[in-house]
């Protein structure tokens, strides 16, 4: 009995194991759908405190976000990677995702209480995740900045501009 019940224990953790090595390899990413950013987001959040023990909070304004869902699943693509960033990287206990939307903009930050690394040096790394980062929001006309030193933790924050509703139509006349 207890031989059988540690190998279900065993092959259990090996699972777990699984799942996180393809969630911090980026594979099988299931895109979010359109006016889901926040629960996709909420999903992976309870992934990460469950599987990694990485406590994560996510603040939204208003709480039913309304986006594009070009730039929805942009927003949620750069997030997972600032996220997978933290798990490999940080040692973090602690992250905070805030994303604000107006008529006009959509303001995102992810922070983290990591050990931070000093962003110059990240410019000259051969990984893709900052420079996919920013590419995702600079082609939808956004900004992306990154601040950290070592032993402070990191702050990526973004900006994207949004057109107001009905402002196509009323140019268009």
């Amino acid at each position: 009995e207890l031989d059988r019940e540690l190998r279900s224990i065993e092959d259990d953790t090996r699972n777990s194991m699984n799942v996180i090595r393809h969630f911090l390899a980026g594979k099988e990413i299931q895109y979010c759908l359109p006016g889901m950013l926040a629960e996709k987001l909420k999903d992976d959040l309870r992934f990460l405190r469950d599987g990694v023990e990485l406590q994560v909070t996510l603040e939204t304004a208003p709480d039913d976000l309304d986006l594009p869902k070009a730039v929805e699943q942009d927003i949620y693509l750069v997030l997972r990677e600032g996220l997978m960033n933290i798990v490999r990287h940080s040692h973090a206990s602690h992250a905070d995702i805030t994303l604000k939307q107006t008529r006009t903009e959509i303001r995102g930050t992810l922070t983290d209480d990591g050990v931070g690394f000093d962003p110059t040096d990240a410019k000259r790394d051969h990984g893709v995740g900052l420079s996919s980062m920013r590419g995702r929001i600079e082609k939808h006309g956004g900004e992306l900045q990154i601040q950290s030193s070592p032993g402070r933790g990191a702050k990526i924050s973004f900006t994207l501009p949004l057109e107001e509703k009905g402002a196509g139509a009323q140019n268009a006349a």
